[in-house]
């Protein structure tokens, strides 16, 4: 019954990683949804697969992370938020701190790119008022996008 059993969960394992990369926490929190025990309890095979999938180099959270911040930055997220989500799929701190390097000159172009295409139609001239309504909608757009604060200022130059 194990081998049967571990074959099932490897099977799953292995067309998830086929779909996409999943971080080592996303796997194990699927699987665990998927496969329990007769008596409802977790079931213990699911972390002896786990890693024998990462010793293989079939899961590899280093390259779920690259992967993972290639992806949200491409689509217009800041490196607080993509920080926060792969902190939330259980990927390292090493693993984060090597591939998102906030201080990064890339993510204040990013900003001020996004900035620019979202408010291009926004007519700027006016008044002070106007003008720092502008401002404070531009800022909480990139902050809710993840950017830090220096980003933004440097980006919408506050």
């Amino acid at each position: 019954m194990p081998e049967m059993l571990t074959a099932a969960i490897r099977d799953a394992a292995l067309g998830l990683l086929a779909r996409r990369e999943h971080s080592r926490e996303e796997l194990l929190q699927k699987l665990l949804k998927r496969f329990r025990d007769n008596d409802g309890s977790t079931c213990a095979y699911i972390p002896a697969v786990l890693d024998d999938l990462e010793q293989q180099n079939y899961q590899s959270d280093s390259r779920f992370a690259e992967a993972y911040v290639k992806h949200r930055a491409n689509s217009g997220k800041g490196p607080l938020r993509i920080i926060q989500e792969l902190r939330e799929r259980g990927v390292s701190e090493d693993l984060i701190s090597a591939f998102v390097i906030s201080d990064d000159e890339r993510w204040e172009l990013m900003a001020a790119d996004i900035a620019h295409r979202r408010f291009a139609n926004v007519k700027s001239a006016g008044d002070h008022d106007t003008k720092m309504k502008l401002q404070g909608k531009q800022l909480r757009f990139l902050q809710y996008r993840g950017f830090t604060f220096d980003q933004i200022n440097r980006a919408i130059g506050l």
